[in-house]
C-alpha cells in the first residue's frame, strides 16, 4: 500500500538526529523541507504500486495494450472484447493458456475468461466397464465431451473494473466457443450446452 505525504513527512522528521539543531515541528522551516520532499517520496510510491498491478494482464491498465501485443490479441476469439475488463480477462486467459487436456484445464480457462462451465466427458459402452443405469455411448462418444454452460451468459458492468463509455452489461458465449475449440485436442469432439 502506498504511502501518502504526511505518512513520509512524518517518517522523515523521524530520522532526524536528535538535539536542538535538527526540530522535528512540521511547521519550522525544516519540516516544511522536510514536507515538500516527502511529496515526492510520496509520488514515486504511489508509481510504483501502479507498476506493480501491471506486471499481471488481469490488472494491467496502463500496459493493456503491450500486454495484448505480446499474446497476440486481439484475435477471432477475442476481437469482440470492447470493455477493460474483457480485455483483461481475454489476455489473462491467454497468459495461463499453457496447454493442458484435463476438464479442470478448460474450467481454470472459463474462469479467467469470466464464465462458469462443467464439463461432461463421454464414455463409449465396453462391456464390464459400466454398471447398470449409467448411461452409455457409441464407440464414437469416448473422444466427445460437453460443455455446459448459460446460454448467452450475461456479464454487468462492475464498479471499480468498469470505466466511462463502456456497456452497462454484455452477454454471449462467444469467447468461451471460440477458445474451447481452438484448444480442444484434435480428434475430440465438444459440445456446448
Amino acid at each position: 500500500m502506498a504511502r501518502d505525504t504526511e505518512t513520509y513527512a512524518r517518517l522523515m522528521l523521524a530520522l532526524l538526529p536528535p538535539g536542538r539543531a535538527w526540530p522535528r515541528d512540521p511547521n519550522s522551516l525544516r519540516g516544511q523541507m522536510v514536507a515538500a520532499q516527502s511529496a515526492e517520496f510520496a509520488r514515486i510510491d504511489a508509481a510504483f504500486e501502479q507498476i506493480l498491478a501491471e506486471r499481471s494482464p488481469a490488472t494491467a491498465l496502463l500496459l493493456l495494450a503491450e500486454w495484448e501485443a505480446v499474446l497476440g490479441l486481439p484475435d477471432e476469439c477475442t476481437g469482440g472484447a470492447e470493455t477493460i475488463a474483457e480485455r483483461r480477462a481475454a489476455a489473462h486467459a491467454r497468459m495461463i493458456a499453457t496447454g493442458g487436456q484435463s476438464p479442470a484445464y478448460f474450467v481454470e480457462l472459463a474462469k479467467a475468461l469470466g464464465y462458469d462451465i462443467t464439463i461432461t466427458q463421454y464414455r463409449a459402452r465396453w462391456s464390464g466397464r459400466r454398471r447398470c443405469g449409467e448411461s452409455f455411448g457409441a464407440e464414437d462418444m469416448q473422444w466427445t465431451w460437453k460443455v455446459s454452460c448459460t446460454t448467452g451468459t450475461i456479464r454487468p458492468r462492475r464498479f471499480g473494473q468498469s470505466f466511462c463509455g463502456e456497456k452497462f452489461t454484455t452477454w454471449g458465449n462467444y469467447p468461451l466457443v471460440c477458445m474451447i475449440r481452438r484448444l480442444a485436442p484434435a480428434g475430440t469432439v465438444v459440445l456446448f450446452e
